[in-house]
């Protein structure tokens, strides 16, 4: 029997913006002192509120949008009230019921619809420019076709509507800052991040515990056992990420291209983590190129390497470990850095959590049972804290990079000595074998 629960609704930001908007463009409406200066057109707010300057929670693309849609919008009111101003010469010389004043209203609506036309081909982004345009045109040239007279309220009436829809838009903008933190290059360089320790972390346990582990277990009951179970994963799940992992490092340009022009309170600027972009790119090229399939190279080892090779292949399995888990908690750090410069609340951001005691050696005793929570991320402790996890996991990783080296060299030089003796061994089989039958061929001769 299936049993109904209310889920709570939590509204988005963006809808949140939209009904402040709303309700404010309401309010103003029904204000009697503002019915003089809407004139017949007041009814228009929301709807150029609607059409051409939609809310949103960024400030910086909310201004944007205001200078451009409101440029259109200016354009739409000075071409339409020229036509005006051409159609009401023409009525005062050839009449009003003459056709003059009609063919000039037309003519100036298709070269308006024909100017929109070009420049949204020209520059999407000028969408809402040129459907400010359009709409000004439409409500000024298609009534009062009867006036002899010119008046200035075409223009101040329409202009009127346009400002209060554009700086309601901005107003809630700003507001919505306030409480909706701004995403941008930051936030995804933190996302980003987090992609690629999944992916270190599932390469890891698919490319290295599996292969030597189970090659030889049936063969070696005592050699080393792994520590760390390999979860089931998916067929295409590294395949997925790596999809994932390309699309969130080409999407980093784009976004710093906007974030470099975003308004932003803060001491950090941007343009310091911009060497992110080809951090990430090359971590995720390097992860691709070198990702090898345990699957794929059970067959290879079966074929060329032997037990005592495999014993010590198996060597290296620890110090790889240790260096993964050492590149996780850096690409850790570093979100955790990054969330703290520009105020993103990372989960899991507790720079003590996974390596306390490598922490310890930069905090007291006193410090670490009183340490800050991630919320309160701006206060100088934290920032010290999270400055000494980031030069410990520096530290701990070149550590780690020089016991994998050294073992890396030790196996190497093992296993070619190896080889050596036995091309060595080979080569004197097959000289003492060579040597009865030239005995033979000299005693037949």
């Amino acid at each position: 029997m299936m049993s109904l629960r209310w889920q709570p609704f939590i509204p988005s930001p963006h809808l949140v913006a939209r009904m402040c908007v709303t309700c404010i463009c309401s309010v103003i409406i029904v204000l009697r002192p503002v019915a003089s200066l809407g004139g017949p057109y007041l009814f228009l707010i929301l709807t150029v509120k609607e059409l051409v300057f939609p809310p949103s929670t960024s400030p910086s693309a909310q201004i944007e949008a205001s200078v451009v849609n409101m440029s259109g919008a200016l354009f739409g009111l000075g071409w339409s009230n020229l036509g005006l101003v051409c159609a009401t010469y023409a009525a005062r010389r050839y009449g009003v019921d003459s056709d003059a004043p009609r063919v000039i209203r037309a003519i100036f609506l298709l070269m308006l619809g024909l100017f929109t036309g070009l420049a949204r081909s020209w520059l999407p982004r000028l969408t809402f420019a040129s459907r400010a345009a359009g709409l000004m045109s439409a409500f000024l040239l298609t009534t009062d076709s009867d006036s002899t007279k010119w008046q200035y309220t075409n223009f101040t009436q329409l202009l009127f509507v346009c400002v209060i829809a554009s700086t309601s838009s901005l107003v809630v903008s700003f507001g919505a800052r306030i409480f909706v933190p701004a995403g941008g290059y930051a936030k995804d360089s933190i996302n980003a991040l987090g992609l690629l320790k999944d992916l270190v972390h599932l390469a890891t346990t698919r490319t290295i515990d599996p292969p030597i582990s189970e090659l030889t277990r049936p063969s070696s009951p005592t050699l080393t056992v792994t520590n760390h179970p390999v979860p089931t994963q998916p067929a295409q799940s590294i395949e997925a990420l790596q999809r994932k992992c390309l699309e969130a490092s080409l999407a980093l340009h784009t976004s710093y291209a906007y974030s470099a022009f975003e308004l932003r309170v803060g001491r950090v600027p941007i343009s310091l983590i911009k060497p992110l972009l080809t951090t990430i790119g090359r971590v995720r090229e390097e992860l691709a190129w070198g990702i090898v399939h345990a699957t794929q190279s059970q067959p290879q080892h079966e074929d060329q390497l032997s037990k005592e090779e495999l014993e010590l292949l198996a060597t290296l399995d620890d110090p790889s470990r240790s260096c993964a888990d050492s590149i996780e908690d850096s690409i850790s750090a570093l979100q955790c850095a990054i969330g703290l410069c520009y105020g993103f609340h990372v989960p899991g951001c507790v720079c003590l959590s996974k390596k306390p005691d490598s922490i310890e050696s930069g905090v007291t005793g006193h410090e670490k049972k009183t340490h800050p929570k991630p919320r309160t991320g701006r206060s100088a402790e934290l920032s010290k804290l999270c400055v000494s996890n980031i030069h410990v996991e520096r530290a701990r990783l070149a550590d780690v990079q020089v016991v994998l080296r050294k073992q890396l060299d030790s196996v190497v030089k093992e296993m070619n000595d190896a080889h050596m003796f036995k091309v060595q061994r080979s080569g004197s089989k097959s000289r003492e074998g060579s040597y009865p039958l030239e005995c033979r061929r000299d005693e037949s001769s």
